[in-house]
């Protein structure tokens, strides 16, 4: 062996760099994305807080942001992702420290508790939170959106509500695996998909019979959100039908319930988190709200989680964009930095367009959630407003994140530009709670259910929007869309287009 190269401990030498200036810098690489202030560079967000918040409340969302943009928070998320939850046992799913963290931050901040009644701007603090929360981790978000959501469902079942709800308040994360009753902190997750039905919760197969003072469920689940959850909502075939049922990961007397996991579904993105297939084998269960009348119950608590999926959409759009951003100043090419060229300044407005709307949507209709309750637009805009917002941003973001990603050139395909995690977990949200296709049909549905409504929220958006290119054509559609009795095919056009307006 060359013995220069054992002086260098088996490191092979550089070769001298040569300096000539009409070769191209080779140190021409951006930064890393870390410590950043995630609401004071985000003119959007940053606006929509500034409108309503006070200036105590704009000064927490803003120590909140600066924490989540701090370098270390971005490793978390780096090796939450990176290192999957692993199956244990039939009863043990093993999670990355980093998850636990993540959870542990994300709980603190509250993103799991139901909001008081009457709390003045609770759900638009909330989405503020919860879209600086998905611009850095959003797969560890479902176990917090879930809880936040199971409150809707509950409502059906007051003795239900009365024990759970004061539990799902409590700050922290608590990840004991033990009896609900003994922890600081709970969650609840879901269980209703199955093989056979997907989205149609009628042909649900597992069984549920009256025993051991509640109901016993048997049969499979094929996709159970957050496997390690101290309970979760389920849908099973009782006596009377389709049926809705809390079930906790222990029995009332303190033993482990009937819940068997089978094995833990590999998934393209949001790796941190864990989707697990699972056996019941006579799970003890409380009744939710009337047997029979488990699709609408449930359908409470997934209407309550779509506003969540535009909302986490729309800050992994905003990372997207970000990252761009700072990939575009850092970098030369051609002589001059990316962002200083039209073509680079072109395509990231297009990207800023779309970000800037999307989070003006979700923090508009975060505002409608916590007017609803007194004013009868703003139920209407919810109720409208929600599936159609799902629809619109959920289908933006894939696009942005592709866009963005072509920012960076080759580098954006390297998992070192941030921008692979981003592309794969941007999906994840438009199949919660019902892609595409479904809410779209929510929006036409709601629309069947009360027509006059329907047109009074279209007439009073144009109104709003008047002036602005396209508005009246576009509001038009929309009700023509919704008022033919064959115009199904044309509900995805319609949602979309009253996303837009």
């Amino acid at each position: 062996m060359d013995p220069r190269i054992l002086a260098t401990g088996g490191v092979r030498a550089s070769p001298p760099v040569d300096t000539d200036p009409q070769l191209p810098d080779l140190s021409n690489q951006p930064p890393p994305y870390q410590d950043r202030d995630l609401l004071g560079e985000d003119a959007a967000l940053n606006g929509a807080a500034s409108a309503l918040l006070s200036p105590a409340e704009l000064g927490a969302l803003s120590l909140v942001a600066r924490a989540l943009g701090a370098a270390e928070r971005f490793e978390e998320a780096r090796l939450a992702d990176g290192f999957a939850p692993v199956l244990q046992s039939p009863d043990r799913v093993e999670y990355h420290a980093a998850y636990h963290a993540l959870m542990a931050r994300s709980m603190a901040e509250g993103l799991h508790a139901p909001e008081t009644a009457g709390e003045a701007l609770a759900a638009y603090r909330r989405a503020a939170r919860l879209h600086l929360v998905a611009q850095v981790e959003s797969g560890h978000l479902a176990s917090p959106i879930l809880s936040h959501a199971a409150p809707a469902a509950l409502s059906a079942q007051r003795e239900l509500e009365a024990v759970w709800l004061p539990l799902l308040r409590r700050p922290g994360y608590d990840a004991s695996d033990r009896p609900f009753v003994l922890k600081s902190a709970v969650t609840v997750g879901m269980a209703t998909t199955e093989r056979q039905g997907g989205s149609d919760l009628r042909t649900n197969m597992l069984r549920a019979e009256r025993g051991d003072g509640g109901f016993v469920l048997s049969g499979e689940k094929s996709f159970v959100s957050v496997p390690m959850s101290d309970a979760f909502v389920v849908t099973a075939q009782a006596r009377g039908g389709p049926t809705a049922f809390l079930m906790p990961r222990y029995r009332p007397d303190d033993r482990r319930n009937g819940i068997r996991i089978r094995a833990l579904h590999r998934t393209l993105g949001q790796r941190s988190s864990a989707a697990a297939e699972i056996e019941l084998e006579r799970a003890f269960a409380f009744r939710i709200g009337e047997e029979g009348r488990g699709v609408a119950t449930v359908l409470r608590m997934a209407a309550a989680v779509r506003l969540d999926c535009a909302i986490v959409t729309a800050g992994l759009m905003r990372a997207c964009l970000a990252r761009a951003v700072h990939h575009a100043r850092s970098r030369r090419a051609y002589g001059a930095a990316l962002v200083d060229q039209p073509a680079m300044r072109a395509a990231l407005a297009d990207l800023a367009l779309e970000v800037e709307g999307a989070t003006a949507l979700v923090m508009r209709l975060a505002l409608a959630v916590d007017r609803s309750a007194r004013d009868a637009g703003e139920e209407a805009l919810v109720r409208f407003g929600v599936p159609a917002a799902k629809y619109l941003v959920c289908k933006l973001g894939p696009h942005v994140a592709a866009e963005a990603m072509e920012c960076f050139g080759g580098a954006g395909y390297l998992e070192a530009s941030g921008m692979p995690r981003l592309v794969r977990d941007m999906p994840a949200a438009a199949l919660w709670e019902g892609p595409g296709s479904v809410v779209a049909l929510d929006v036409r549905r709601t629309a069947e259910r009360d027509p006059d409504t329907a047109r009074e929220l279209l007439a009073a958006l144009a109104e709003v929007a008047r002036g602005l290119p396209g508005v009246a054509a576009a509001a038009s559609t929309v009700i023509a869309d919704l008022s033919d009795a064959e115009g199904e095919g044309r509900a995805r056009r319609a949602a979309e287009l009253l996303g837009r307006i």
